[in-house]
């Protein structure tokens, strides 16, 4: 087996990041109220939910983060990348191969509307494609 090689502080910046995504894309600053008008959810729903809310999502959004940006760190070891380019290809690829399949299949098997779809697996895009540069440029 190949040595892998883990920046572990990389690992750890890379996660919170891509975790301050969600936070900013499932905002009203940019597709928070798309996102709630696709689920067909009406303002009081909203309001009981977030009254509701407590911080395990959180907490397990933030775990999965972690542990994503782990394996993409031994993904990134094995294969040696190093330019932008690679970390954008890689991250591109892990999209394309996992999570826009997962994200689609769920979404077909579910009453959610397309737009649901679009609107998370471009988040899911856009933090695959930063955690992935982020670990090859930081070695």
């Amino acid at each position: 087996m190949l040595p892998i090689e883990i920046n572990f502080i990389a690992v750890v910046v890379s996660a919170i990041l891509a975790f301050g995504t969600g936070a900013i894309w499932y905002s009203p600053i940019l597709f928070g109220n798309a996102w709630i008008k696709a689920h067909g959810y009406t303002d009081a729903q909203v309001q009981q939910m977030q009254s509701e809310s407590t911080p395990w999502p959180y907490l397990g959004s933030a775990v999965s983060y972690v542990v994503m940006t782990l394996v993409i760190s031994i993904f990134v070891s094995y294969s040696n990348v190093s330019t932008i380019g690679d970390g954008l290809w890689m991250g591109l690829l892990f999209w394309l191969g996992f999570a826009a399949p997962v994200g689609l299949t769920g979404n077909l098997f579910s009453d959610k509307p397309i737009s649901v779809f679009v609107i998370d697996t471009l988040h899911h895009l856009t933090y695959l494609l930063l955690i992935s540069v982020i670990l090859t440029l930081w070695r």
